[in-house]
């Protein structure tokens, strides 16, 4: 049976946002992952701004339209007084689009860039006139570091979901992530969102999130309808909204909004994250040798 999504509320204070940051390696679908999350959002009829931070541009990638977003940091520094909404954009089904666009090599600070741009957003009045109720961070964190998370610290994010896949690579950069958080928060409302997820990792993943006390929002594995649709440059939504994935997202969507609980983490050192992949890698070669 189909899960039938509607409107749960309207927030008329913009103060009432929910800023939700999706973080992760590149590489894990993050982007894709967001910008359906953004659409089922809308469907259900919600007000979303999506806000990526890639200088590839790739978070608004799906819903643009082929229209150029042009980033707001980069339009920033040259002239230090813009009009933060004439760099938002309506894209497909209605979502809201900002691109922030990189960082100075070696002297700016990502995390800065999206507490400046979320100022402009607020002093003007912009948040309030969009009527939005979700802003949604498509963030790529390969290297985490503390500036990175001190969004929880200055309010800009109110929830984090860590987005990782199957390889041993995005679970470093999501323990890590997780460390990074846990240096400035005691306790925070963290998530675990997995992509492109076989059935033999299931179990390895759900043992890691009882062993760092985190969440698993979602396993996603739905990816071989996701990428047919990727190659004709549309969303599930677009090209098979009866589809098994649009209706997971949609269900993700309405999870994603439900009330959720802060958690005390207990992210592995690095030593023991180590260890604890070596014990799973282990267990799939004697798996092997056993002919299971």
């Amino acid at each position: 049976m189909r899960l039938v999504l509607t409107r749960i509320s309207r927030k008329v204070d913009d103060r009432m946002t929910q800023k939700i940051g999706f973080v992760g390696k590149s590489g894990t679908g993050k982007s894709v992952i967001v910008s359906h999350i953004s659409v089922a959002l809308i469907n259900m009829g919600y007000h979303v701004l999506q806000i990526g931070n890639d200088i590839s541009l790739e978070s608004t990638r799906f819903l643009n339209m082929k229209e150029e977003i042009v980033p707001v940091l980069e339009e920033y520094r040259e002239h230090y007084v813009i009009n933060i909404e004439d760099y938002i954009k309506k894209g497909a089904h209605g979502v809201y689009l900002m691109e922030l666009g990189n960082v100075t090599s070696g002297i700016g600070c990502q995390a800065r860039g999206l507490e400046m741009a979320m100022e402009l957003l607020y002093s003007q009045k912009v948040i309030e006139k969009l009527k939005l109720d979700y802003i949604l961070y498509d963030c790529t964190v390969d290297t985490p570091c503390a500036g990175c998370m001190l969004t929880f610290n200055k309010g800009i994010m109110d929830r984090c979901i860590v987005v990782t896949d199957e390889t041993k690579a995005s679970l470093c950069v999501a323990n890590s992530i997780l460390s990074s958080i846990q240096a400035e928060v005691d306790k925070a409302y963290v998530q675990l969102l997995a992509n492109k997820i076989s059935s033999d990792y299931k179990l390895e993943l759900e043992d890691y999130s009882k062993m760092v006390n985190i969440p698993i929002l979602s396993m996603i594995d739905c990816f071989d309808e996701m990428e047919l649709c990727e190659t004709k440059r549309e969303t599930v939504f677009s090209c098979n909204k009866e589809g098994i994935a649009a209706d997971k997202f949609s269900k993700l969507a309405y999870r994603l909004i439900q009330e959720s609980l802060p958690v005390y983490m207990t992210p592995f050192s690095r030593k023991d994250l180590f260890l604890w992949q070596q014990q799973w890698k282990d267990k799939g070669i004697a798996h092997v040798l056993n002919g299971n």
